[in-house]
């Protein structure tokens, strides 16, 4: 069973870049419908949780021609949760795009790497868009794409920490 026509739409702007009039993934979003429109990097898919609420999700990577990277798509049973982007994305920077997008509903605190970016993650939960930025505050670091929910929701049920932790020293013997 397929999801809607509005998911198709909005999978295609995603895959355009066509965020000045973004208003979020739309239900229901499947990853059968994911999977017509994006190519799958290959048959694998992962686990994970999202969300302060560490809420168990898989995952399949699909390549998107206007993506240097390829994107991955998080959902639960068959419904599409989340989709993150990877940047820099070409010929688009942050402040491009957060210019499309206007004022943010949350600017949280975000990593790029092992070095934390002070409101680096501009939410607009209630369009169903985040997009974080590195170091410098010019180029995109990721950007997620989701169905419209309050920002503290966003939080809870979605937000990835991206945050990088040094591997333990190994012992030694």
């Amino acid at each position: 069973m397929s999801g809607s026509s509005a998911c198709t739409d909005g999978l295609h702007a995603f895959a355009a870049r066509a965020f000045a009039d973004w208003r979020g993934l739309l239900s229901p979003c499947l990853i059968e419908d994911v999977l017509q429109v994006f190519t799958p990097q290959d048959e694998w898919t992962g686990a994970g949780t999202l969300g302060s609420n560490a809420l168990a999700a898989s995952y399949r990577f699909c390549h998107v021609p206007s993506y240097a990277a390829p994107v991955r798509v998080w959902f639960a049973g068959s419904e599409v949760r989340l989709i993150e982007a990877e940047g820099p994305l070409e010929g688009m920077s942050f402040t491009q795009l957060t210019r499309q997008l206007g004022e943010p509903e949350a600017r949280l605190d975000s990593w790029y790497g092992f070095a934390a970016v002070e409101k680096g993650e501009w939410v607009y939960a209630a369009k169903g868009i985040a997009v974080s930025c590195g170091p410098s505050g010019r180029e995109i670091s990721r950007l997620y794409v989701f169905a419209p929910m309050p920002v503290r929701d966003y939080v809870r049920n979605l937000r990835i920490d991206q945050r990088q932790r040094p591997l333990p020293e190994a012992r030694r013997s």
